[in-house]
């Protein structure tokens, strides 16, 4: 059913309508221009600075050192990053939108310079971790704007455009690293990010922002102020005290679960992932009785949709993590492809989910999103069994269409379950519920990798397995994403249930 309790306190819009103008025109449109490029350039620097750290940091250890850590270039950058988002709604109550943007932002500029400037691998990660803290930030800011400035019939064709950015930095970052980094640095490789951010400061400094503390209004125009009337004073809520016991309990947790695949005894990695989960259940459980939770209160009410549709943004990743980490070294070792084409083999999954989101972006219909999110899980599910068959049969073709299905099912799903999580959410918990997509993405991913890694070692994997073990090795890592992508289904199920 629609949620008309969410909806009840919006402006008619003509663009919440099934008959609407192009969208693509509309959202970059006079009134909707600025913020709308902002928010795709803030995405961009978070997926092309992805794309550019993997391509450039293993040329930076031949220079400096430091191989054993470059897992840990990877961990501390996730967990600053995912810190950072779950941040994000406690330092929105205590600044300006643009002012946590431009901090944000100059904390990820400082973090790009510091790794530009490494003599060793300990300034790296250092850098990452300010990389991370900043471009954890800023994706989980540029994600409170959409339902802030967006009327609803317009955040599906964003997230699509979202999907396009990611596809174009997939496609570009690699290339650009590569030859910056042979023809004349990898420090010159990590300043491609410089031009990205300046630019990116003089959209937020122009850009017309929500601006006031406690603004947290659904489908306003830019600048627009919540439920004000001009000349009123802003109603302002004093903030609650910063969660920081919350935060360092999540921190150890996290860290715990990130590292657990560097020690080679078994017990260690299973005590530590046991730590690791204990840890961030009892964040939850503190978090349940809060003055000022870290998670929408949603969360927890056993008859909303808002928790069991932030389980499956954290699950869907999660599942498809274990591809992520070994899809492209099974394309080289195990059909023997070259690294530039298995590297454009694995693109096929972004492409696919850029397509699809941009083809179903015009949807309005609730019913069919509900089918459409249900859909994308099972096409997950779907593209990870032909995953784990092509491992067992050595079957390159089946390989091909899993990646293709897993990328297909976050175009049909993602936007959706996206946008309807925002717009169930309560107005006092919409920041905290759009700040946590994103979040929860990155973490499923983190989790999903280093879940992966374990199943994968315990199997066998190793640089010198036949293709026959590594087959299997990684087909047992795919097997945990399938009954994670399982626990998604039924999250979506209920999820759908209880709208």
């Amino acid at each position: 059913m629609h949620d008309t309790r969410a909806r009840s306190d919006r402006k008619p819009d003509h663009l919440s309508t099934a008959k609407v103008p192009p969208l693509w025109r509309t959202l970059f449109g006079a009134a909707y221009r600025l913020v709308t490029i902002t928010i795709l350039l803030g995405v961009g620097l978070y997926a092309f600075n992805a794309f550019l750290v993997a391509t450039i940091l293993p040329t930076a250890i031949l220079d400096i050192g430091g191989e054993k850590l470059l897992s840990w270039a990877s961990s501390l950058f996730l967990m600053a990053f995912i810190m950072a988002g779950v941040a994000a709604p406690s330092l929105r109550q205590r600044l300006s939108m643009r002012m946590a943007l431009v901090l944000a932002s100059l904390a990820f500029g400082a973090g790009t310079l510091l790794c530009a400037a490494a003599s060793s691998m300990g300034m790296v990660l250092a850098g990452r971790s300010l990389q991370g803290a900043g471009e954890g930030m800023v994706a989980a800011l540029c994600t409170m704007l959409i339902p802030a400035v967006y009327p609803p019939a317009l955040i599906a064709a964003l997230f699509g455009l979202e999907a396009v950015v990611w596809a174009g930095a997939a496609a570009t970052g690699p290339l650009l690293a590569g030859l910056v980094t042979q023809y004349l640095s990898w420090r010159v490789g990590f300043l491609l990010n410089m031009p990205l951010i300046a630019l990116f400061l003089a959209l937020v400094a122009l850009a017309p922002l929500p601006h006031e503390h406690t603004n947290q209004q659904s489908g306003q125009q830019p600048g627009q102020q919540s439920g004000q009337q001009p000349g009123q004073p802003s109603s302002h809520v004093p903030a609650a005290p910063f969660p920081i016991g919350r935060l360092m309990l999540t921190v150890i947790g996290l860290l715990l679960l990130l590292t657990a695949g560097l020690t080679p005894l078994a017990i260690s990695r299973r005590a530590m992932i046991g730590l690791a989960l204990f840890a961030l259940v009892v964040t939850v459980q503190l978090d349940r009785h809060a003055a000022q939770g870290l998670f929408p209160r949603a969360t927890f009410d056993r008859a909303s949709a808002i928790g069991p549709g932030l389980f499956l943004v954290l699950l869907m990743p999660l599942a498809q993590a274990g591809g992520q980490v070994f899809n492209v070294y099974a394309l080289q070792h195990i059909w023997a492809l070259s690294p530039g084409l298995a590297g454009a083999m694995s693109m096929l999954g972004a492409l696919s989910w850029s397509l699809a989101a941009m083809l179903l972006s015009r949807q309005s219909d609730e019913s069919v999103k509900n089918r459409l999110i249900l859909a994308g899980v099972l096409t997950e599910l779907a593209g990870l069994c032909l995953q784990i068959l092509s491992l067992a049969g050595q079957n390159l073709s089946l390989m091909i269409g899993g990646i293709i299905l897993t990328g297909t099912a976050f175009g049909l799903a993602w936007a959706f379950l996206s946008q309807k999580l925002m717009a169930l959410s309560p107005l006092g918990e919409r920041d905290a519920t759009a700040g946590l997509i994103p979040t929860l993405q990155s973490a499923g991913y983190a989790i999903g990798a280093a879940l992966a890694g374990l199943a994968a070692n315990e199997a066998g994997f190793s640089a010198h397995a036949l293709p026959q073990t590594l087959g299997h090795a990684i087909g047992v890592s795919l097997t945990v994403g399938l009954l994670m992508a399982v626990i998604g289904l039924v999250c979506a199920r209920l999820f759908v249930k209880r709208m």
